[in-house]
């Protein structure tokens, strides 16, 4: 885990007077979690306080789980006949994970 660099985003964050950043880019991913997402079909929710937390296709859990830093995973079905839209799905946890947390600003 790349501690240095978590402290360093968070901040930025704070001098910017972000509560949260809500990152889809896999570079992005990538530098604040640990792991480079295949597809482009995960979020991660990176907030200034507290645990990352970032949704992904189970089907790269055996892959992904090993890699991450600190980040929570959250897992949905992708790509199989039946599954729900993963737009839906990625609302869904946004939604979720900033309930209650009376977050102002978001990036």
């Amino acid at each position: 885990m790349n501690q240095e660099r978590l402290d360093r985003m968070r901040r930025a964050m704070e001098a910017a007077r972000l509560d949260a950043l809500v990152l889809r880019l896999p570079e992005n991913i990538l530098l604040l979690s640990g792991y480079w997402p295949m597809l482009g079909m995960s979020t991660l929710l990176f907030p200034r306080e507290g645990k990352a937390t970032i949704c992904i296709p189970e089907y790269y859990s055996a892959e992904a789980a090993p890699m991450l830093w600190e980040a929570e995973p959250h897992w949905f079905k992708f790509g199989v006949l039946g599954t729900k839209d993963p737009m839906e799905i990625t609302h869904a946890f946004l939604a979720d994970h900033a309930r209650g947390k009376g977050w102002k600003r978001v990036g």
